[in-house]
């Protein structure tokens, strides 16, 4: 009897260890997606099996700290189990770049998740919703960085006055920094007629430099290639004037 009791307690102790060695971390969404040169950036990860012992980053110049690890409670559940908080610092000399944060468990393979190193440009806000049709376009004046989603998969509708001749550089930010979204930049006159696009591998940014062939208003339209909402849609739209 007691030689059968100690089989059973060894198959439950063999099964408990392999369901933590299955038990994979998985990043399921962070936030911000973008670190900023020469600052520190307080990042929020939301997973599964997040119990870190271990982050590093691709770049051995940018510094990680651990804030905390703990598991999510009320309205954060959904996002996922565990919720794990890091500062992390870049200094000033390093240039734009995608940089890789893996998170390590005691022990299995670890969790990644990509992030953009980015300069700050001009002032940051949030898309406005609703905003997908272009009588709800959200008027914007450069230099500013719009920070939006397209978890409904819904468009994105800007829109911005210019003078004849005047230029402007757009910069889109999705695929490079993790977000799922394939996006498809475009610029368009008041008749929404395309004046400028730009399309193509989902892990290069988006940029379109843009003349106004005439003075007035500007449409900026954000889409997918497929048009499905995730909520891991996350893009950042940058526009710049550029002095001719």
């Amino acid at each position: 009897m007691k030689t059968l009791f100690l089989a059973f307690a060894l198959v439950r102790m063999s099964s408990a260890a392999f369901a933590v060695e299955d038990s994979k971390p998985e990043i399921k969404s962070a936030t911000p997606f973008v670190l900023f040169v020469g600052e520190k950036t307080k990042v929020t990860i939301f997973g599964d099996n997040l119990n870190p012992t271990e982050v590093m980053c691709s770049n051995p110049k940018v510094t990680v700290k651990m804030l905390g690890a703990k598991a999510t409670e009320g309205m954060d559940k959904p996002k996922g189990g565990r919720v794990v908080e890091l500062e992390l610092t870049s200094p000033s000399d390093l240039g734009p770049d995608t940089l890789e944060l893996s998170l390590k468990n005691m022990t299995g393979e670890p969790a990644k998740r990509k992030f953009a190193l980015i300069q700050h440009v001009g002032t940051e806000v949030p898309l406005k919703k609703p905003s997908g049709r272009f009588q709800d376009a959200m008027a914007i004046t450069a230099p500013i960085t719009v920070v939006g989603n397209l978890a409904d998969g819904q468009p994105a509708v800007l829109k911005f006055e210019a003078k004849a001749g005047e230029r402007f550089k757009l910069s889109g930010l999705a695929g490079r920094s993790g977000s799922t979204l394939d996006m498809i930049l475009r610029v368009l006159n008041s008749r929404h007629i395309t004046l400028a696009i730009d399309a193509g591998n989902m892990k290069t940014d988006r940029v379109v430099d843009f003349k106004a062939p005439s003075t007035g208003w500007f449409y900026i339209e954000i889409t997918s290639e497929e048009m499905k909402g995730d909520p891991k849609n996350d893009f950042r739209l940058t526009i710049q004037r550029i002095n001719n």
